[in-house]
């Protein structure tokens, strides 16, 4: 659904197929080099930085959209950004006020934002600059609250750490069959917008009762019988169940203070944004057993889990490239094609940071030793 998105923000953006002197005239902020007098195509190029479905792409290069897809660290983003018409984002990306600045005035036209939080953008700075901003709100709301819901039942039924220990050939069927019903609990959730909703309204499905604070404006018909608005201190105090869909605000929901709040053996899942919950004191929760269960796909940092993932994306590519990532970060590469494994070193070394770059042993072997 995002991808669809992107597409359609793309084509909404792409002016349409005329001649070179109207089209200069309805588009004063500049002709695409390779649009020529007299010619009835151009291409604007698409930058993507962090992934993007295969078939997105492909959709874009078929309508005619020149797709490049390269990460760039923050101080060669900037500059990077002036050579293309739109760049497409998720989270790993940052463009603040100085990769702003250094593509002002350029080709750049339109930023997209692959989901829904925009905080990784200096949105106002940006469009003051002439650049307009876009998400994909609803295209993975859904896919975010089903995502909030399994590691409920994971939680509930010691999913995960059953299907480990089976893979050490440990039978823990008494350890762990000793989970907890749904039916009948209380799930607050922290942030009813669109995701917090859907959150919401598949607990309620499930015979729980949800509750949730309100800081702006209440969502219409969302209160009944099952469903309503508390104070912050309420929500702590009652719920079983606290998943955090807030966007993230440089404060900390979720510290020392807040659990403290919260009753024994909680169950606490985010699937917002890392900064909503400070690491620590998950930690301490987890040990002193305040927090029964923990379930999260962000954290504060992601930086190097980033890096990381974008190697195994690198590797996935080169067919009859073989690399290995042993336990102390040396990178080897291997390949009778000196081409693609010195290819291969050049993506991955752009990705890490402060790297050590060994020799390159007749072409074939490339090492590379990361921090």
């Amino acid at each position: 659904h995002a991808a669809a998105k992107i597409i359609e923000i793309c084509v909404a953006l792409r002016p349409p197929m005329e001649r070179f002197s109207d089209f200069h005239l309805r588009h004063p902020w500049g002709v695409p080099g390779n649009f020529r007098k007299g010619e009835l195509t151009m291409s604007m190029r698409v930058l993507v930085t962090d992934g993007m479905d295969a078939g997105a792409i492909g959709q874009l290069r078929k309508d005619g959209y020149e797709v490049v897809e390269q990460f760039y660290e923050p101080d060669a983003l900037g500059a990077a950004l002036r050579d293309f018409d739109i760049v497409v984002i998720r989270s790993a990306t940052k463009i603040k006020e100085p990769q702003i600045d250094a593509a002002k005035d350029s080709r750049l036209k339109l930023i997209i934002r692959a989901g829904v939080g925009v905080d990784n953008i200096a949105v106002k700075y940006a469009e003051a600059a002439g650049i307009t901003v876009r998400n994909t709100p609803r295209a993975s709301s859904n896919a975010v609250a089903e995502l909030a819901i399994a590691l409920l039942f994971s939680c509930a039924r010691n999913i995960s750490i059953a299907g480990h220990t089976m893979r050490e050939q440990k039978w823990e069927k008494k350890a762990y069959s000793k989970g907890f019903e749904l039916m009948g609990k209380t799930m607050g959730v922290i942030g009813y917008g669109r995701i917090g909703q859907l959150v919401g309204a598949k607990g309620q499905a499930l015979g729980m009762k949800v509750l949730s604070v309100v800081h702006r404006n209440k969502p219409e018909g969302c209160e009944c019988e099952t469903m309503k608005f508390v104070s912050m201190e309420e929500l702590l105090a009652q719920s079983d169940v606290i998943v955090l869909c807030a966007p993230g605000g440089g404060k900390a929901l979720v510290d020392a203070e807040s659990i403290a709040k919260m009753k024994d053996g909680v169950v606490l899942i985010n699937v917002s944004r890392g900064e909503l919950t400070q690491i620590e004191a998950l930690i301490r929760g987890i040990e002193n057993r305040k927090i029964g269960a923990l379930a999260m796909d962000v954290f504060e940092d992601e930086t190097e889990i980033y890096h990381h993932r974008r190697i195994n994306d690198i590797i996935a590519k080169c067919d009859d490239v073989k690399i290995d990532i042993n336990d102390d970060g040396l990178v080897s590469i291997y390949g009778t094609d000196g081409e693609k494994a010195e290819a291969c070193k050049h993506e991955i070394e752009i990705l890490t940071k402060d790297v050590e770059v060994g020799e390159v042993y007749e072409g074939r072997v490339t090492r590379i030793l990361s921090t």
